[in-house]
């Protein structure tokens, strides 16, 4: 297992992860770190934990919205091919909502480091 030092709102984390996944790792921490720094703002008072929840509830939720997107997308789907309308091929349709359920993993397993930090 490797150990990476990410940085979050100018906070450094050793945080642990799969082998040839350190990239992936710092890209996700940078991403989350321009979220919090964007809800941190100019607001002084909010602790760093506070800043921390905010972040997680708010990339939780754009991955909830990511799901029922996909599940509307997967229930159009099958109404148009039913329907005799064009829809994405079956094979293009799993590829995406693998895509994004891998991605909700992975942000779960960050949020879930974070939290133990």
């Amino acid at each position: 297992m490797a150990r990476v030092e990410i940085e979050l709102n100018g906070r450094f984390y050793a945080v642990g992860c799969e082998d040839g996944q350190e990239n992936r790792l710092r890209e996700i921490a940078a991403f989350v770190d321009t979220r919090m720094r964007a809800l941190a703002g100019d607001r002084s008072n909010v602790s760093e934990p506070q800043t921390l929840v905010l972040t997680l509830l708010t990339l939780a939720d754009q991955m909830f919205d990511l799901k029922a997107e996909l599940a509307r997308a997967r229930t159009s789907g099958s109404k148009e091919s039913a329907e005799g309308a064009a829809s994405l091929p079956a094979a293009t349709e799993e590829r995406y909502a693998s895509f994004v359920e891998a991605l909700a993993a992975r942000v779960d397993a960050v949020a879930s480091r974070l939290a133990r930090v």
